[in-house]
């Protein structure tokens, strides 16, 4: 049986061959990991103490990282739980949002201003088509209007959006605008029908009779053009809060 032999100034474990019959012991093997440790012993540090050595790290009860990394709920905590459709809670007041999952849903079809129109005069509803760039700041301001009311209206009211910043040049064709623009409508979660406009953007503002944008028309049920917003941010310009959200309430009442 191995043996345990203290010596003075450290602690060894002596390891003894174990016999053969006749009494002969066989030498134990040379170390050849150690060379300054003597064959068949382990020499620990003097102030060795094995009730100091820690246990290996791991994540405690509440499931949480360590400072620094990803933190998750307890275990059991239905606090972030989505609460449901028919709740008064509004969405803005959830603890967690899907942002992937609401990314997914927005679209962006590339089409020329003749199917975009297309589209927007049979969609049986009022509806309303927001003319847009990425280079137009009160465009990108008012956008979120145009989402406020695809989520509030959304039972009467069809909502398209144009992205009109393809100017025709062939350095630059529609599609180079596509990151931006999917990057922009997916920051805002806007699910409705987005168009990237082949149309270069002179000829559609030409066609749409507008010098200058964000332009919003609004076609009724039967597909006619019955208004149009053009400009925003002045104090000639509009807002959908201000100006369209009232004249469409307006419209649906007489439908």
């Amino acid at each position: 049986m191995p043996t345990e032999v203290t010596q003075p100034g450290g602690s060894q474990i002596d390891i003894a061959a174990p016999p053969v019959p006749g009494g002969a012991a066989v030498p134990a093997a040379p170390s050849t990991e150690n060379p300054g440790t003597p064959p068949g012993k382990i020499t620990l540090p003097e102030n060795f103490d094995p009730t100091t050595v820690p246990p290996p790290e791991t994540n405690g009860p509440d499931n949480g990282a360590k400072e620094g990394g990803l933190k998750l709920p307890p275990l059991g905590d239905q606090s972030a739980a989505p609460v449901p459709a028919d709740s008064a809670r509004p969405a803005s007041s959830y603890r967690f949002t899907s942002l992937l999952v609401q990314a997914d849903e927005v679209s962006l079809k590339a089409a020329d201003w003749e199917e975009i129109k297309s589209q927007a005069t049979k969609t049986g509803k009022v509806t309303v088509v927001d003319v847009w760039s990425l280079a137009c700041e009160p465009c990108l301001k008012e956008f979120p209007g145009l989402v406020a009311i695809d989520r509030d209206m959304g039972d009467s009211v069809a909502c398209f959006a144009v992205d009109s910043d393809f100017d025709g040049r062939k350095t630059k064709p529609a599609e180079s605008y596509r990151p931006r623009v999917e990057a922009f409508l997916k920051s805002v979660n806007a699910k409705f029908p987005n168009f990237l406009c082949t149309t270069p953007s002179d000829e559609l503002f030409t066609e749409l009779e507008i010098e200058s944008i964000p332009a919003v028309l609004i076609f009724d049920s039967k597909g006619k053009l019955v208004r149009k917003f053009v400009d925003a941010g002045d104090d000639a310009g509009f807002t959908y809060h201000d100006n369209i959200v009232p004249f469409l309430k307006e419209l649906l009442a007489k439908q």
